[in-house]
């Protein structure tokens, strides 16, 4: 399958197995991390596929308005999981007129190095 999503009423997070991106839209507002889990699986599944076939993975936050504190640590989460492994690093795009995105965003960069932020 070329495509594979996560969704619900009010956000639609998709992967593109094309372009090795994974794009976040509108607003996700689920009550708990474990809420969280099917977007954590998804994120750990694709970053397998990108790192098999030697690609970097791009998180697209660009289109995501809001992101609540269970999904910023499930965010997180992903990232310490996948440093550990320390097999591929990680290019996430940000929109620079979404506030919550540039120090949200790069402190991701701050848990690994070898996630590259891009806002604007």
């Amino acid at each position: 399958m070329a495509v594979q999503e996560f969704k619900g009423n009010d956000y639609l997070v998709e992967y593109d197995e094309n372009t090795h991106t994974v794009t976040f839209q509108g607003i996700m507002r689920l009550k708990t991390s474990n809420d969280y889990a099917p977007l954590s699986e998804l994120l750990h599944a694709v970053y397998d596929i990108a790192c098999k076939t030697k690609l970097v993975l791009t998180l697209d936050f660009r289109q995501l308005k809001f992101i609540n504190s269970s999904g910023i640590h499930a965010l997180s989460r992903f990232v310490i999981d996948i440093r550990t492994e320390n097999r591929s690093g990680i290019h996430v795009l940000g929109n620079p007129d979404i506030h919550w995105q540039y120090r949200s965003l790069k402190n991701l960069s701050k848990l690994w190095p070898k996630v590259q932020v891009d806002i604007g």
